[in-house]
């Protein structure tokens, strides 16, 4: 759990301030920069493809870095971090890789995150982020887990071989509270995310666009209430101009996830709400269902 709560949010269906219209459109994209003044698009490989690897595979290995752009009186807790690297196996430093930031709960490190490399099999560069003390500090915009994440996203494009249209962020608990957290001010730069349980932090700002989402939350969990998964999922079809209607969403595996109908081409909100899991990383709806929703979108 982040050091923030969230606020209560509406159930699936009945989603304050949304149309009740039908399905999505056509399947090309629409113009986002035109939508979104300003915002980043970015695309092709990252520049550190074509070096090779400069350490083991197939298992997460710790680096070290120092985060810049922050507040003066948060470089003191929060300049100098670390975060565990996965490369696949087999990695080849001439093809572009899906590349999936992933937020371990309270009192984990960044090697103890959601097994997605379960279902990515050899098709992604994992990175697990850590964070200061137990928990991530998820503040909304004035959090400092933005610019870490710049960093590691900057270190990793200039030594890893990043397809930088195709950058995820996931956490379980208070990783799935930095997910939300990132996936506002870094929509667009994170092609989507992956929530399992966690919530909406507060001071969130204008967000930078729509984010592709997929949610799993447990109606039995008492450490992250369901409704505050519900805020940030209400938040999302909002800005992705989803409807309130849903139809069910194969996750491929047995699971009771919907699909909100409507939302912008390329921007799809998946909602998963289990009922006897509680506290728990979802698995396998957090591995084979965000892969399989993840590998989905353009």
């Amino acid at each position: 759990m982040a050091t923030a709560g969230g606020a209560g949010g509406a159930t699936a269906g009945a989603v304050g301030g949304l149309s009740d219209g039908g399905s999505g459109g056509p399947d090309a994209l629409p113009d986002i920069t035109a939508m979104w003044p300003g915002r980043m698009m970015p695309t092709g490989p990252s520049a550190g493809c074509g070096m090779p690897a400069s350490q083991s595979l197939m298992t997460y290995v710790k680096h070290d870095i120092m985060v810049t752009k922050l507040p003066a009186n948060l470089v003191a807790m929060y300049g100098k971090r670390s975060y565990y690297l996965r490369l696949p196996t087999a990695y080849d430093p001439s093809r572009k890789y899906t590349t999936v930031f992933l937020g371990p709960g309270c009192g984990s490190n960044g090697s103890q995150v959601i097994p997605v490399q379960d279902a990515s099999k050899g098709d992604a560069i994992l990175v697990g982020l850590s964070p200061v003390g137990s928990c991530f500090q998820t503040n909304g915009a004035a959090s400092p887990e933005i610019p870490y994440f710049d960093a590691v996203l900057a270190e990793l494009e200039a030594s890893t071989c990043v397809d930088k249209a195709h950058v995820f962020v996931a956490g379980f608990s208070s990783g799935s509270w930095l997910a939300n957290n990132l996936g506002c001010p870094r929509a667009g730069i994170i092609r989507g995310q992956g929530n399992a349980t966690g919530g909406e932090p507060g001071n969130q700002g204008t967000c930078t666009g729509p984010i592709a989402a997929m949610m799993a939350h447990d109606t039995t969990d008492t450490t992250n209430l369901i409704q505050w998964s519900e805020a940030a999922r209400d938040r999302m079809l909002k800005t992705n101009g989803c409807s309130t209607q849903t139809e069910p969403y194969d996750a491929g595996t047995p699971s009771p996830c919907v699909l909100y109908k409507g939302c912008m081409p390329g921007y799809p909100v998946v909602w998963c709400p289990t009922t006897g899991k509680g506290h728990s990383p979802q698995v396998p709806i957090s591995t084979t269902g965000f892969w399989k929703f993840w590998t989905s979108l353009p």
